[in-house]
């Protein structure tokens, strides 16, 4: 994988590019004097935890539906929608 060095100074000034860097698989070093400082990489996203959360929802959903209560569609859209404005 590709290490770019940047300094302290570029960071702050191209932020911006450097997270779209990052976030594109690049690992960015910044250097602050010279000396590493900090390394900027793309997250890495735990598979199994959102596995389990997906399978958990859809438990809560079917134990929803068995009881008459909630878990249907429209009230899962105005769930997710919540709060987006």
């Amino acid at each position: 994988m590709k290490t770019t060095r940047v300094t302290a100074y570029e960071s702050r000034s191209k932020q911006a590019e450097i997270f779209r860097r990052a976030a594109a698989g690049e690992n960015i070093l910044v250097t602050k004097n010279g000396v590493p400082y900090v390394e900027i990489h793309r997250a890495r996203i735990d598979d199994v935890v959102v596995t389990d959360a997906v399978k958990a929802l859809a438990a809560l959903q079917k134990k929803q539906l068995s009881i008459g209560t909630g878990g249907r569609q429209d009230d899962l859209n105005r769930m997710l929608n919540m709060g987006r404005d």
